[in-house]
């Protein structure tokens, strides 16, 4: 009840805010177009005229600074190849300018592309590795993952050809854990390796090979 209470009391207040006021609101929530068009609202003859013209004049200046700044992220991150990031970019561009008709077909045409390209990639690192060509599955996925960092199929990708590419390099025959009991398998030559000679061995082979007069000494 006292929740209620409340809410109704903000959106009482809210709705006796003037327009002014209900701006600055939705400018804070991040809603730019909407604090822009209820500035846009108030009459010229209206006491809050000159501030909300200030107002809207500060915020179209941020707002075209925003799109400027967006546009070349997303120019940049189309140089690179890096089409998922350069999406992310341009679509900032039409959520602060939703009139850029040009920039939607842009995004759009964008999205079909890196749709094309991630398929092309995925089936080719997926390829290499069956093949057991881990270079070229290495450099498919590693492709991939710049073209869409985002997505999680792509760092499983990622997983998968590194678990190859270790299980590749571990030498034949050495254990594949520390502490795992080393290999026993015969050489070459028959028979198992030579064992490793116990403590002392070595000493009491000496004595028994030592000349008697020295021994003597």
């Amino acid at each position: 009840a006292a929740l209620a209470a409340l809410l109704a009391a903000a959106f009482a207040a809210l709705s006796c805010a003037s327009s002014l006021e209900r701006g600055e609101v939705r400018y804070q929530q991040g809603d730019r177009q909407g604090a822009l068009a209820l500035w846009r609202s108030i009459p010229d003859d209206s006491h809050e005229a000159p501030v909300a013209r200030q107002r809207i004049a500060a915020v179209e200046d941020e707002q075209q600074t925003l799109v400027a700044r967006y546009r070349q992220r997303g120019l940049y991150f189309e140089r690179k190849g890096r089409l998922a990031e350069a999406i992310l970019s341009w679509r900032v561009v039409t959520k602060l300018d939703p009139s850029d008709a040009e920039t939607l077909t842009h995004v759009q045409a964008l999205s079909r592309q890196l749709a094309a390209r991630k398929a092309e990639l995925d089936g080719q690192w997926r390829a290499a590795l069956a093949a057991g060509r881990l270079g070229d599955a290495r450099a498919a996925v590693g492709a991939l993952h710049a073209l869409d960092p985002f997505d999680p199929s792509v760092e499983a990708g990622q997983r998968e050809v590194n678990a190859a590419l270790d299980a590749g390099a571990r030498p034949h025959g050495l254990a594949s854990r520390p502490g795992a009991p080393r290999d026993r398998s015969p050489d070459p030559r028959g028979g198992l390796p030579p064992e490793r000679p116990r403590r002392g061995s070595r000493r009491r082979s000496l004595r028994r090979h030592r000349p008697r007069a020295a021994r003597a000494r």
